[in-house]
C-alpha cells in the first residue's frame, strides 16, 4: 500500500472510557474572576475573553499546542488552567464552591453521590442556568442526546453539561470484562474460534496456564487471573453471579419491595467462587495488595494470563503495540477479549452512565463572555471539531473526503500504519478539551492498522454483551434519592467491600457462610431503615 492511495476512515465509533485521562496547560498558584466581563450582556466579537477552567496535566505547554493555538485565535478566546490531579480534584472542587470563588468552567469528575452538594450550589446561586442553548446547533444537539441535565433539572431549569462518553454506537456498553492471552490457549490447546468461554473453561484455561507456562515467563512467574484494584474483588465471580439480580447502586426491586444486594443468595455464591479461585492459587496471590495498574503490568510483562479491566480501544491497541515491542513473537491478536459465561449460564455486560464527568459554569459568568464560549464550544462539536480534537489540524493532519476523512500523515509500509511526522505543529492531545466530552476511538477500514482493530474488537465486545448478556445499569431513582439513612449510609458498599476482602484472605472455605451471615444481621438493624425509606419514598409502601 502506498502513501499516494486514499483510504477513507470509517466512523467506526466505538466506547472509550478514558480510564487514563491527561490534560494540562500554563496555570495560577490561585484562580478569581479571569477578566473584566462581568457587565457584558452583548459579544460584540471585539474583546478577547479568558476562561479559568480546572484539568488534569497542567504540566503541559499547551499554549504552544498548535490545535489548541488556532482555536483560540478564531474565536478570541485564552485559558487560564488551573491543575488538579486524581487525588485533589475533588477536594479543590469542594474548596472552590465552599469559597464562592470558582473558576469559569468547573470541570468535576461527578458520580450521583454528588447530587446533594449539586443542589446546594444551585440554591446558592453559585453556578449559571444553561439557558439560550438551541441557538448553537452543535451544543443544542449535544445535550439533547443527554439525559443526566435533565435529570438534574431544578424547578425546570438546567445547570450542569453532561460530558458525554460517546459510546451511543454501543449503547453506552463498557468494555469492562476479561482479556486473555489467546496464544497461549492455542498453545495449550483449549483456544475457542470465538472467543466465548463458560467460567469453567476459563477456569481451566488459568489453571493451565500456571502449570504448564506456555509463555516461559520462568518457574513461578505466571499467574491465572488479576484485575485492577478498583475491580477487586467484585470482578472475580460477585459481579458474574450477581448480574442481572440484583442493582448498580446497592439495592434491587423485588416483588416484596427494594432489598439489599449484600442479602442476594446470589451475592453469597459470588463469594464463595472468589474464595475458591484465591484458596486455590488461580487468583494472582498479590492481587490483595495490588494498587493501581499493577495487575496490567504484570499481564504486559507476560506473566499473567487473564486480566479484568475497562479496556477501552485507545488502551488495547496500546496494550497490542508495548506487548508486540517488549515480548518476543507477540502478535496483535494474541490478546482478545473472553466472552465469559457466567457460573448461572449468563453473559453479564456493565451499561455505563451516558457522561462521565460534566461541568458547570460560574454564575458570575458574564451573558456575552458564556455566549463565546458557546459559540467556541459549538464548533468543537461540528464535525470539523470533532476531528480536530481527535486527530489534529484540517489540512495538514486530516481532510474531509466523502462521508468520511483521510490521514494526511506519510503510510510506513513497514509498520503498515499512518504516522504523524515529528516536525508537524506541535499536538498535545486531546485533554485540553476533556470538560465538553471526550472522543472515541477511530481508524481506517484496514485491519492491518492496529489502532483499527483494537476498535473493531472492542465494538465488537460491546455489541455482543448487549445482544446476549444481561445488563446492569445506574437506577436513578435509587442514585438520587435522597432520605436521612439513606444519605448517612448509602449502599454500604465500603463495609461490604471491607468484609469480603477480609473472609477472602483469612477465612476458612467451609466458614464462609457464617461470616457473611453474622456481617448481615450486623448490619440489619441500618440496612432496614434504608430499605424502609426506599419503600416509603420510592413505591408509596
Amino acid at each position: 500500500m502506498k502513501s499516494k492511495w486514499t483510504l477513507i476512515i470509517s466512523l467506526i465509533l466505538v466506547i472509550c472510557f478514558m480510564g487514563s485521562m491527561l490534560s494540562g496547560c500554563v496555570v495560577q498558584p490561585q484562580q478569581t474572576n479571569s477578566d473584566d466581563s462581568r457587565g457584558d450582556t452583548i459579544d460584540d466579537g471585539t474583546k478577547t475573553y479568558v476562561y479559568s477552567v480546572n484539568i488534569l496535566g497542567a504540566e503541559k505547554e499547551w499554549l504552544k499546542d498548535e490545535k489548541l493555538k488556532r482555536w483560540r485565535e478564531q474565536f478570541k478566546i485564552e485559558f487560564n488552567f488551573l491543575p488538579v490531579n486524581w487525588n485533589d480534584w475533588g477536594q479543590k472542587v469542594r474548596i472552590w464552591m465552599s469559597s464562592g470563588d470558582i473558576p469559569d468552567i468547573v470541570w468535576i469528575d461527578f458520580g450521583t453521590s454528588m447530587a446533594q452538594d449539586y443542589y446546594s450550589w444551585v440554591e446558592a446561586g453559585l453556578i449559571r442556568e444553561l439557558k439560550g442553548t438551541e441557538k448553537y446547533q452543535y451544543v443544542h444537539e449535544q445535550l439533547e442526546k443527554m439525559k443526566l441535565d435533565d435529570i438534574l433539572a431544578v424547578d425546570g431549569k438546567k445547570y450542569l453539561w453532561p460530558c458525554t462518553r460517546d459510546a451511543t454506537i454501543v449503547d453506552n456498553i463498557s468494555n469492562r470484562g476479561f482479556l486473555y492471552r489467546r496464544d497461549w490457549a492455542e498453545k495449550l490447546g483449549l483456544a475457542k474460534d470465538d472467543n466465548t468461554y463458560t467460567w469453567d473453561e476459563m477456569v481451566e484455561f488459568a489453571r493451565q496456564c500456571i502449570e504448564k507456562d506456555p509463555g516461559n515467563a520462568g518457574k513461578n512467574k505466571i499467574a491465572g487471573m488479576g484485575c485492577q484494584s478498583w475491580a477487586w474483588p467484585s470482578s472475580m465471580g460477585i459481579e458474574q453471579m450477581t448480574g442481572g439480580i440484583t442493582g448498580a447502586n446497592g439495592y434491587f426491586l423485588t416483588a416484596n419491595g427494594y432489598e439489599w444486594n449484600a442479602r442476594a443468595p446470589e451475592y453469597l455464591e459470588g463469594i464463595k467462587i472468589v474464595k475458591q479461585l484465591y484458596d486455590s492459587g488461580i487468583i494472582w496471590v498479590d492481587q490483595p495488595l495490588a494498587k493501581g495498574d499493577e495487575a496490567v503490568s504484570k499481564f504486559l510483562a507476560g506473566e499473567l494470563a487473564i486480566l479484568y479491566d475497562n479496556v477501552f480501544p485507545d488502551q488495547l491497541a496500546w496494550f497490542r503495540k508495548a506487548m508486540k515491542e517488549n515480548i518476543p513473537g507477540f502478535e496483535y491478536d494474541d490478546i482478545q477479549f473472553m466472552k465469559v459465561k457466567s457460573p448461572n449460564g449468563r453473559f453479564v455486560g456493565i451499561k455505563n452512565t451516558e457522561y462521565w464527568c460534566i461541568s458547570v459554569f460560574s454564575a458570575e459568568m458574564s451573558d456575552a463572555k458564556f455566549d463565546r464560549l458557546m459559540k467556541a464550544w459549538d464548533w468543537m462539536l461540528s464535525p470539523e471539531g470533532y476531528y480536530t480534537r481527535q486527530i489534529g489540524i484540517r489540512g495538514i493532519d486530516w481532510e474531509f473526503e466523502g462521508d468520511g476523512v483521510k490521514y494526511l500523515w506519510p503510510y510506513n509500509s513497514e509498520t503498515q500504519r499512518y504516522e504523524r511526522p515529528a516536525d508537524y505543529p506541535l499536538d498535545l492531545g486531546r485533554d485540553a478539551y476533556l470538560s465538553i466530552g471526550v472522543t472515541e476511538g477511530f481508524g481506517f477500514i484496514n485491519p492491518n492498522y492496529e489502532g483499527c482493530k483494537s476498535g473493531k474488537d472492542a465494538y465488537d465486545y460491546c455489541i455482543f454483551l448487549r445482544d446476549n448478556g444481561v445488563l446492569v445499569e445506574t437506577d436513578y431513582n435509587i442514585a438520587l434519592f435522597r432520605a436521612e439513612n439513606k444519605d448517612k449510609y448509602g449502599s454500604f458498599a465500603r463495609d461490604i467491600s471491607d468484609k469480603v476482602i477480609q473472609i477472602i484472605i483469612d477465612s476458612k472455605y467451609e466458614d464462609v457462610e457464617k461470616e457473611w451471615n453474622a456481617f448481615l444481621e450486623s448490619k440489619k438493624a441500618q440496612v432496614d431503615l434504608v430499605i424502609k425509606e426506599l419503600n416509603d419514598g420510592l413505591l408509596g409502601k
